[in-house]
């Protein structure tokens, strides 16, 4: 797709019709090729506490229903405009203020000399960009796909699993669909709960081959 001014083109509304106001971050975060834009909510509509949430509320309220619509006017790499407009309904669920935590994850367990996927179960959907590029498994190579729903990664290893512990590497960025990071909330003031600071780059998980 193609860049530059395109918010004219993207509108948020309630069930009533109503327009959301300014309900994203004015920033352009597309993946490399422009086949992916990730829209964000304004944080400080998120965060309780801070003055866009207290003079405006927050951009989504539980239990209603918004529609998310983009015109034809946003325009492909060429220039050519949309066949139709674009629009995907969505209900809000309740606040997700957790941070996440890797003990609450299941993984499976691949049998030496073997290919079997090696595979992570989340406790809740996480964010689809960031899982892409989220884990690593030292000295194994391979190939990594999401599952359904972005509650699952699976690795399915280039060479048959050697017997022994490995290790997978998981970069601290990762995130939850509200912007919880592992060990740490979206929802957390820094300045006034210094022991919440996360400063490590990766942690990782072991698991053992038979």
């Amino acid at each position: 797709m193609q860049g530059g001014d395109f918010w004219p083109s993207i509108h948020l509304v309630d069930q009533d019709g109503k327009p959301a106001y300014l309900p994203f971050v004015g920033q352009e975060l597309w993946n490399r090729d422009n086949t992916r834009l990730t829209l964000i909510f304004d944080p400080g509509r998120i965060k309780r506490g801070v003055k866009p949430n207290v003079d405006l509320g927050p951009v989504l309220v539980e239990g209603k229903r918004y529609t998310l619509i983009i015109d034809r006017e946003f325009k492909d790499v060429n220039g050519r405009l949309l066949a139709e407009p674009f629009r995907h309904e969505f209900a809000a669920g309740a606040d997700e203020r957790r941070a996440v935590e890797t003990a609450l994850w299941k993984l499976s367990q691949p049998k030496a000399g073997t290919r079997d996927p090696l595979v992570i179960r989340f406790d809740r959907p996480l964010d689809y960009a960031l899982l892409s590029d989220a884990f690593q498994i030292s000295g194994v190579s391979g190939a990594a796909t999401i599952g359904p729903g972005e509650t699952e990664w699976r690795f399915q290893p280039t060479q048959p699993w050697t017997a022994g512990e490995h290790r997978v590497v998981v970069d601290m960025s990762l995130e939850d669909l509200a912007g919880n990071r592992i060990g740490r909330p979206f929802d957390v003031d820094t300045m006034t709960n210094p022991t919440e600071r996360i400063t490590q780059q990766s942690t990782s998980l072991t698991f053992r081959i038979p």
